[in-house]
């Protein structure tokens, strides 16, 4: 299903043989915790927002009867201010450029170090949030109010969770960097990854 008219189509075909007056397109690589009644019937009765924040809350939930909400976290976004948010990403990324450049490997390093991680701490997805908030090199004051508009809920196990992670590398022999290269949304932070892992 690696093309985008196989959805299209379906989207289509299902739109028509099953009109209803709400719908809703979900995809997602992992559900183990999800409560699926809980969630099928936050679709069915509530706003959209609203059905978000019950989706995350009952996952908490079911991850804490579960066993599981030490390391579970789940977010519900508005893609409508998606744009905007990769726009600042983009400048995010060329600060990290700009600081790459003047030698400051060890101050990106220590800030990534110490930010919010998804996972265990070797982990590579950090907190774009957190990130931005210790990064005495850029001011997150931005970007922290774009995932204000762009973050509907976010339940996490962590405390500096502010809902979107991205992918930094904290060591790399530079052939993740390359398969990244496929499924990144900003040439700019595909630049510093490669510079990074150079110096």
């Amino acid at each position: 299903m690696g093309d985008q008219e196989t959805l299209t189509d379906f989207l289509s075909w299902g739109n028509k043989k099953y009109k209803s007056a709400r719908s809703s397109l979900v995809l997602w690589n992992h559900g183990g915790g999800l409560d699926y009644k809980a969630f099928i019937q936050a679709l069915a009765d509530e706003p959209l927002d609203s059905a978000g924040k019950a989706i995350c809350h009952s996952f908490m939930e079911k991850s804490k009867t579960n066993g599981k909400s030490e390391k579970s976290t789940i977010s519900f976004f508005d893609l409508s201010k998606a744009d905007e948010l990769i726009t600042e990403f983009d400048d995010f990324a060329a600060s990290l450029n700009s600081v790459l450049e003047q030698g400051g490997k060890e101050k990106i390093s220590s800030t990534a170090a110490v930010s919010e991680k998804f996972g265990d701490d070797s982990t590579n997805l950090i907190d774009l949030g957190d990130f931005v908030s210790r990064a005495d090199f850029y001011d997150g004051t931005r970007i922290a109010e774009l995932l204000g508009q762009f973050v509907v809920c976010t339940e996490s196990s962590g405390k500096n969770n502010k809902g979107v992670s991205f992918w930094f590398p904290a060591d790399s022999d530079g052939k993740d960097i390359e398969s990244y290269g496929y499924i990144s949304i900003s040439d700019k932070y595909l630049q510093f990854l490669k510079l990074y892992v150079q110096g």
